[in-house]
Formats: C-alpha cells, structure tokens, sequence
C-alpha cells in the first residue's frame, strides 16, 4: 500500500503561464526581492509555486502508521524526495 502526497507541493496547482503577466511579476519579485539568480530564461518562463506544510506531511504520515497498526502491517517505510525540494 503508498500513501502518497497529492494535496501540496505540485498538487497545489500554484503556477503562471509562461511570459503572463503574474509569471513576470513573480519573477521580478525573486528576482530582485529574494535575490534568485536561477531563473534561465525569465523573459520567457512560466512558474510555479510548490507549498509543503508540516501539518501536511504530519497529517499524510499519521495516516499511513494508522493504516498499518488497523491491518496490521509489520512496517513502515517512509521515502523522502530529496532531489525535489
């Protein structure tokens, strides 16, 4: 059985076409606000924001060890992500 997370990060569906005009207001404000300097090609790129609460994750894992103490499962096993976030 995956308990897998679909609710935040890219689930949350937070982004701006490309070269809109919230695309280009965001990137100015990383730009110049935040300090980015990633951003490739900002003339011409849509963005997106990616949110993760801890009462997201909190909530997602919860679900998961309950599932497995109520079927009795005998293990876990939680995977992270890294090169995401």
């Amino acid at each position: 059985v995956i308990f897998r997370e679909n609710s935040e990060d890219i689930y949350a569906g937070i982004e701006w076409e490309a070269e809109s005009e919230g695309a280009k207001k965001l990137i100015a404000f990383l730009q110049n606000e935040m300090g980015v300097k990633k951003i490739r090609f900002p003339e011409t790129s849509g963005i997106g924001i990616k949110p993760v609460s801890k009462e997201g994750t909190q909530r997602l894992v919860r679900k998961a060890l309950q599932y497995a103490i109520d079927n009795d499962k005998p293990s876990v096993t939680l995977v992270h992500k890294g090169n995401i976030m």
